[in-house]
Formats: C-alpha cells, sequence, structure tokens
C-alpha cells in the first residue's frame, strides 16, 4: 500500500483516493522540540483501514538519553529514508497518471489545461504542443456543450462533488470520439474549488456497434432507407403528434422494374435502386420520410401538408426527378417511370394498417390505369378499387 506525503501537485492526494484528516505539514518542518517520528499519517475515506500514528519521542528525554549526537543521525537517517519514499511517491503517481489506461486530464477552474496524459492526447490525436494552442471548449461536440456548461457549473458551484456523463470529443483529424467522461470538484479543506480531475474512456467502438446493430434492425442495407419497421413507427409517431394539418401516406412502385433487371442485371439493378433513393430523398422536406420496403417498392410519409394540392406538388417533383436519365451502363440510359397510391390522414378513423392499405389499394388503381400515374384514394367512396380515385398525371 502506497502511503503518499508528496502534496506538491493538490490532484495527488485525491488520485490515490486520500483525504488530509487536516492541513498536512512538510515532514520536517521546524519545531520547538525535536520530535522522533512522522506526521500525523493521511487518513483513508470512511470505511477504510486506518493506521496509528507514530508517537513521537522528545530528544534528551528520560526515554532518549544519548543526546543530541544520536538525535542527530537518528534525524538525518529518517531525512533520507522518508525524502526517498516522498520522491517514490511522487514517482508513482505521475507514472499512475501518465501511462494510466483511461484518459486522464487536470484542469484548472482559470487557467485551462494543468496536466494531460498520454492515454488522452492518444485518444484525441493532440500532442501536448497542440493542446497548448486549444482548449477543452474547442475540442468537445458543438452539441454537447451547453451539458458540459452545466455540469460543470454544478461542480463550481458546490452542488456536487462528482459527475460522470456521455460526451463526444473531436479528434484532431476532425472523427468523432465517444467517451463516457467522469469529472471529480478537487477541494482544498477549506472547500474552495483548485482544480477538476477527469477520467475519459473511449467507448466509440462500442457506440458504432450499437449504431450498426440498430442500421440493421431499422435500416435497409442497400439504400440505407429506413426500412418497413421503422416506417411504421414514424407513422404512427407522426399521427399522434400530429398537427391540424394533414399528413399523407404515399405507396411508389417501378414500373417494369424487372425488366430492367433481367436486361442489364441485378447489379445494374441495385444501382439503379440506389438513385431512385436519392433523388427522392432530394424531392422531399426535412420533415418527411422516405423508405424502402423492399424490391423495387418505396413508401412516402408527408407530414403536415394541407391537403391533395400539397401532395400534387411533391408528387410532380418526384415525376420530374425520375424522368430524367439513369446512366447506369455505359453507353446505356435506362427510362424510368413509377406508380404511385396515395392517401390523406386528417385525424378521424383510420389506423395505421387502414392507412397502408388505402395508399395500397391507390397505387393498384394507378398500375391497373396505365402506369406512370398517381392515384389519390378518396375515402367517401363506396367501392374504392373501381370508382375511387384522383388520377394526378405528370404533365
Amino acid at each position: 500500500m502506497i502511503e503518499c506525503r508528496y502534496l506538491g501537485d493538490p490532484a495527488v492526494v485525491e488520485a490515490f483516493g486520500f483525504i488530509a484528516s487536516k492541513p498536512v505539514q512538510p515532514a520536517f518542518a521546524s519545531r520547538s522540540e525535536p520530535v522522533l517520528g512522522t506526521e500525523e499519517p493521511l487518513r483513508r475515506p470512511a470505511g477504510s483501514m486506518e493506521r496509528e500514528p507514530t508517537r513521537g519521542v522528545p530528544a534528551g528525554s528520560s526515554r532518549n538519553p544519548a543526546g543530541t549526537a544520536d538525535e542527530h543521525e537518528t534525524r538525518v537517517r529518517l531525512r533520507k529514508t522518508t525524502g526517498f519514499a516522498h520522491a517514490h511517491c511522487k514517482n508513482e503517481y505521475e507514472s499512475f497518471f501518465e501511462f494510466g489506461l483511461p484518459g486522464m486530464v487536470i484542469l484548472s477552474p482559470a487557467q485551462g489545461w494543468v496536466k494531460v496524459n498520454r492515454a488522452f492526447r492518444e485518444m484525441l490525436g493532440y500532442s501536448e504542443e497542440m493542446l497548448n494552442g486549444t482548449s477543452w471548449v474547442e475540442i468537445t461536440h458543438i452539441d454537447d456543450l451547453a451539458e458540459d456548461f452545466a455540469h460543470f457549473e454544478r461542480l463550481w458551484n458546490g452542488e456536487i462533488d462528482a459527475v460522470r456523463f456521455k460526451k463526444r470529443f473531436v479528434h484532431s483529424n476532425g472523427q468523432l470520439i465517444y467517451t463516457d467522461t467522469s469529472v471529480r470538484a478537487l477541494r482544498n479543506p477549506q472547500g474552495d474549488l483548485q482544480r477538476f480531475l477527469v477520467t475519459v474512456s473511449d467507448i466509440t467502438q462500442e457506440v458504432e456497434r450499437r449504431q450498426s446493430l440498430e442500421r440493421l434492425a431499422y435500416y435497409d442495407y442497400l439504400t440505407q432507407l429506413p426500412n418497413r419497421a421503422l416506417f411504421a413507427d414514424r407513422l404512427r409517431m407522426s399521427r399522434t403528434q400530429r398537427s391540424k394539418r394533414q399528413l399523407a401516406v404515399c405507396y411508389l412502385d417501378l414500373d417494369d422494374f424487372k425488366i430492367i433487371n433481367d436486361t442489364f442485371g441485378h447489379e445494374t439493378g441495385d444501382r439503379l435502386l440506389v438513385e431512385v433513393a436519392r433523388r427522392l430523398r432530394e424531392e422531399l422536406r426535412e420533415g418527411d420520410t422516405v423508405a424502402r420496403l423492399g424490391g423495387d417498392e418505396f413508401a412516402l410519409l408527408l407530414n403536415d401538408i394541407g391537403g391533395p394540392a400539397d401532395c400534387r406538388e411533391t408528387v410532380a417533383r418526384i415525376f420530374a426527378a425520375l424522368a430524367k436519365p439513369f446512366p447506369v451502363v455505359v453507353d446505356d440510359v435506362v427510362p424510368i417511370s413509377a406508380s404511385i397510391g396515395v392517401t390523406l390522414f386528417a385525424g378521424a378513423g383510420d389506423d395505421d394498417d387502414g392507412l397502408l392499405r388505402q395508399a395500397d389499394q391507390a397505387l393498384y388503381l394507378a398500375k391497373r390505369a396505365g402506369r406512370n400515374q398517381c392515384w389519390l384514394f378518396d375515402g367517401d367512396s363506396a367501392e374504392p378499387l373501381h370508382a375511387s380515385g384522383e388520377r394526378m398525371r405528370r404533365e
């Protein structure tokens, strides 16, 4: 067990888990009467074992009749022994800090960086010189700054002594580093804040692995669009959080995609699907969703629209985007068209499955009517498969 008495850096005692029971004097401070022994030792936090202090013996007393010569020799020997232990403790601390596995940082509330270990520098790709030219704020992801400030303010005000949270740093090459970060406030015996001791563990691989699994569960592997499960989840959220305006559910199916696959091969067909996905994304607003349901089938969720007129506008843009050439093979331009079925939700009656069925029925009408067109499901019709629907042809 290390009995650390090196207090040159206020973080040393905290780094090793010691707490000073009272302000500790230098090991060989001058006294009115020379004493052989040691100072009162630092004590561990509550619940840990404590070592009884060594009782000093006044030099020249009946228990130490040797006198001044023996006293001086003993003091010299103790000075050498304790000085060696002092230096050893300092070296142990510096090695522990510099070569520890987690990133470790000591921050000054007023001056910023005080000490940064090798693990932290390597984690973020910064040399000591580079860090000296930047700040904690500058290497923190901008979206995490507000939470950072809130944590440090609570530490500063004494509301808490330690906090643990997730945050993102920015690597010197611009990459995001996800971390599990802990910060402890180091205070003097009077309770004044002296330093922040920060430990940082890199959890980037864990986060990326979890994100990868989430993408496999909710995103199409080919186009990287949301899949059927995520589309259904967003539709459910849109219905529950909807404003007074309407939302539209659209089913889109590429016309004669099987012929393209058979003529040019599946690899070309995949490239075409990726390009269709890109064009659809570009034509929708930020709050809308386009998903791939499978094969050449796509679904669109248009939030906060005014009615059929807004649908016509969006569908016109989609038809125009798909009408542009698809140069997916050398010296060949693949023509492509699509059929679209649309249903509107105004807040009454239909559940998610019902809306999807209506959009699918409108799509069926569009294909049966000659393809390359859009039909709008009319919920008031008694025979939606035959008589309902409003064709919105491409101009």
